[in-house]
């Protein structure tokens, strides 16, 4: 049976304005209408706007939330994986702000299953695949959902961290930008760089990395195109400052200090401040899984409580950060001065999970680190 319904094409309802009183108005009506049918045969939460990028759509929704943010996942479509990614997430930065951003489904079994897999993992956005039957990848959808089944969805849409908001990540260089440039030819640019998604999970953040060169869309032959068949690896840092609740403080008197406190503010709102404990009679095993992490960790653990003597309790430099990289698996005690520096080759990438480290009051209880479950817990 159906459980929802996808509306696709509302862009193109406000072509048909002319003698209907208006592009807009008409828009109004339509979707008005849409959301009465959806709401009475599935429920308003059971629907996924789509091509619907115009602020006369997006505006117009009253009682369904969910819109696509990006172009299909097209299985066969090899160019379009890449630059998928860095769509959904630069234009999250205001969809986000006014929908539920849907990054689109995927296939498991599929050559760029990884790649798109992470990107849901960060993305905040539901989770979901158009595998055929019996054609799974379990092994990679384990890494997404707890053992129960469940999904652990970050809190906020995915969205670029600041060094990269002003950077194309797939490398094109637009023949259409120059006039200068023969009319097939892209050159890429001498700096590569690698696209980091941020994102909020109940007790901290997550970062992606990825590297998205090689493809783009065309403008000329209106499709996805390869222009770099040998893809050059680009080195990802990663740092604290990436969250904007933990970037340093701008100097006082700087435009910026409103800005950061503001990030900070808002984004404590989404976070689950207390502890996370384990109960050693309720629960051993997971007590002794706890332990056994946190006797791993001791002498980091000690370094970090030396090097982090001296500095006030307001100081960003005294924040230390447990980080877990899901890929490469390390774990790794960083400070506002640290980074994490990955190389990542084609289609590659890094999902690094991050926790304020705090000490425990009760000696009775441990405190661990998952690293069992998806970046969004």
């Amino acid at each position: 049976g159906l459980d929802g319904v996808k509306v696709d094409a509302q862009g193109a309802m406000g072509t048909f304005g002319e003698g209907n009183g208006g592009g807009p108005e008409l828009v109004r009506h339509f979707t008005s209408a849409m959301e009465g049918s959806v709401s009475d045969n599935f429920g308003a939460s059971h629907c996924i706007n789509c091509m619907c990028h115009s602020t006369e759509n997006m505006y117009n929704y009253k009682l369904t939330t969910m819109a696509r943010v990006s172009d299909d996942f097209y299985p066969r479509d090899t160019p379009s994986h890449t630059y998928h990614i860095a769509a959904v997430a630069f234009n999250s930065v205001f969809m986000g702000e006014i929908v539920n951003a849907d990054w689109d489904m995927f296939n498991s079994k599929h050559d760029a299953a990884g790649i798109h897999a992470a990107a849901r993992a960060v993305g905040g956005c539901a989770v979901y695949t158009s595998d055929k039957p019996g054609e799974h990848d379990f092994d990679l959808l384990r890494r997404l959902v707890f053992p129960d089944g469940s999904v652990p969805v970050a809190l906020r849409p995915g969205r670029p961290t600041a060094d990269c908001l002003f950077k194309d990540p797939t490398g094109y260089a637009d023949p259409l930008a120059s006039t200068s440039a023969p009319p097939n030819v892209a050159k890429p640019p001498a700096d590569p760089t690698a696209l980091k998604i941020w994102n909020t999970n109940r007790f901290g953040y997550v970062v992606a990395a990825f590297n998205l060169r090689g493809s783009a869309w065309d403008r000329r032959r209106r499709s996805y195109q390869t222009f770099e068949e040998e893809v050059s690896p680009v080195t990802a840092k990663i740092t604290i400052g990436d969250i904007p609740a933990w970037a340093p403080t701008p100097a006082p008197g700087s435009a910026g200090v409103a800005g950061v406190a503001a990030a900070a503010q808002f984004e404590s709102h989404f976070r689950h401040t207390d502890e996370v404990v384990v109960d050693s009679a309720a629960d051993p095993a997971a007590a002794a899984s706890a332990a056994e992490l946190t006797h791993t960790l001791e002498p980091q653990l000690r370094r970090a409580r030396r090097t982090s003597e001296g500095f006030g309790a307001d100081s960003v430099a005294e924040r230390v950060v447990v980080a877990y990289s899901h890929v490469s698996g390390d774990v790794k005690l960083m400070r506002a001065s640290d980074e994490i520096s990955v190389e990542l080759g084609t289609r590659d990438y890094e999902v690094v999970t991050m926790a304020e480290l705090t000490a425990l009051t009760n000696p009775d209880s441990s405190a661990g680190v998952d690293v069992g479950a998806g970046a969004g817990a």
